[in-house]
């Protein structure tokens, strides 16, 4: 049965939930408001926790016509199919026969945030929950909230029943964030720069962030159980920003915080004795990174390579082929097979699975293994030939999407003298770096595009080249000699260590 929590305190623009009754897990939730307010555009609204940092944007309304008003009950739900702002006419009142999803704006599109996860997994239950609605600076509108609640479910709904009205067409496009947009509580997440991460494990490990819009820097922050520690970076929470986590494969689990308190997912398996690597990826569309390994299984009596995926979802577990000497054994018979973090590269919300595998002739190959997310069948696409063994593929939106809606194929060559960056397909490299240098998967401009950066530990800054401008930039200092950017280690992926 749901739970309904009514605030327990009530003013203009703020709404206090006492949560600590609910102890069980929040599967699904609804957040109810009665309002009538004659200037929709005017309010922001938000969830807040007791200390202020740990903010859910529920919706901005800043893009809706000012001759839309709020006149009645309103729901916020995560099953809803499109946000306020899209379902706003042009004059009139919105309509709230149906609910809306959360969300925020980001880079090309909206990000949508999720108010179960959110409930579950970011705030502290003993503490009280605000709903905070803000007004814009010049607001000329007028109205009041009569009323707000939470209604909680802890179990599966039993039934959906339907409003009798058919929602509208308007699917929110998809937000295209930057590289590893790493943000902790207190921080304000950029639609547009990444932050640098910096892991290092020169002793127990840790974790340090400098973020460039606006500046601030945080850490040292402790993480791991040991200097072999891997990192697993993902969104967890509800709140659309990532965490940095860490797999523990002598228990077979991902470790993480969003917020409020440590929390762990269990992959099965005997992690201690398979060769496994990390494979970070949201790869059912529902905002959440699902807890993935690469591991070496059998095939027909054949090692080759699967993906055990914890989907966030509805909690599958699902076992998929992605070796691509069993999907293309003509072109692929080498076993110099690389994985890195999933990527989103057609933009559809769903992130691919991402290989970059040696071809039979010898140059390499980015292959994306698509999960179809109703399905949860996968299909291989592989592009085109592009590298050489030992060079190590940059993920990233190299192209804006330009390039066949595909986000580019950059790849990094380490030589005696300096790095070589090669975009495909100009076979021209542009130099940048020097040996012991780390490539890094990271954007510091105002654009939507990597930029061509590496990291260097001997004096710790960050050597970019804008690819807004061209312009040839220097940050830092920030972190140690024994520093190695996150960006290098889940942002980059070969078959071969250098």
């Amino acid at each position: 049965m749901p739970a309904t929590l009514a605030p327990s305190t009530a003013a203009a623009a703020t709404s206090s939930f006492d949560f600590s009754a609910i102890p069980d897990t929040v599967v699904s939730a609804t957040l109810q408001i009665d309002i009538s307010y004659s200037r929709a555009r005017e309010l922001n609204w938000s969830l807040v926790d007791s200390s202020g940092v740990v903010v859910l944007p529920l919706a901005m309304m800043s893009g809706v016509s000012s001759a839309v008003s709020m006149n009645g009950r309103y729901r916020i739900s995560d099953g809803a199919a499109t946000t306020w702002a899209l379902a706003a006419p042009a004059t009139g009142n919105l309509p709230g026969a149906y609910p809306a999803r959360a969300f925020q704006f980001g880079q090309g599109g909206t990000c949508i945030n999720l108010l179960a996860r959110y409930l579950e997994f970011d705030i502290d239950r003993s503490q009280p929950l605000t709903l905070q609605i803000s007004r814009l600076g010049s607001a000329s509108g007028a109205g009041s909230i009569s009323g707000a609640r939470l209604v909680i479910d802890t179990g599966a709904p039993d039934e959906l029943l339907a409003s009798g009205m058919e929602e509208p067409n308007h699917p929110p496009l998809v937000c295209q964030r930057p590289s590893f947009d790493v943000v902790l509580n207190g921080g304000s997440e950029s639609p547009t720069r990444s932050p640098l991460a910096l892991l290092d494990y020169s002793g127990m490990p840790d974790w340090s962030i400098r973020q460039f819009d606006p500046p601030l820097d945080f850490g040292p922050i402790p993480f791991g159980i040991g200097a072999s520690t891997p990192a697993y970076p993902g969104r967890f929470g509800g709140r659309s920003r990532m965490n940095i986590g860490f797999w523990d494969e002598s228990t077979g689990t991902l470790n993480f915080t969003t917020g409020a308190g440590a929390r762990t997912l269990l992959l099965p398996g005997d992690w201690s004795t398979t060769l496994h690597f990390p494979i970070p990826g949201d790869y059912d569309g529902d905002g959440i990174t699902d807890l993935a390994m690469a591991f070496l299984g059998d095939f027909g009596g054949q090692p080759r390579f699967y993906a055990r995926i914890l989907f966030s979802r509805d909690g599958a577990l699902r076992d998929i082929l992605i070796d691509p000497r069993a999907y293309d054994p003509v072109n692929h018979v080498s076993a110099n097979i690389g994985f890195g973090a999933g990527q989103d590269a057609d933009q559809n919300g769903v992130d691919e699975i991402t290989v970059y595998a040696q071809l039979s002739g010898g140059l390499m190959r980015l292959i994306q293994f698509v999960v179809d997310p109703a399905s949860l069948t996968v299909s291989g696409l592989g592009g085109p030939a592009w590298g050489l063994l030992g060079d190590r593929l940059v993920l990233g939106n190299w192209t804006a999407g330009s390039s066949g809606n595909q986000f580019g194929l950059m790849v990094a060559r380490q030589t005696a003298s300096a790095w070589e960056w090669y975009l495909f397909p100009n076979g021209v490299p542009t130099l940048w770096g020097l040996p012991g240098d780390f490539p890094v998967s990271i954007n510091v401009d105002l654009d939507r595009k990597n930029d061509i950066a590496v990291y260097r530990p001997s004096d710790q800054r960050l050597y970019v080249i804008r690819s807004s401008d061209g312009q040839q930039v220097i940050l830092g200092p920030f972190g140690s000699a024994s520093s190695i950017p996150l960006g290098y280690l889940i942002g980059t992926t070969a078959p071969l260590a250098f």
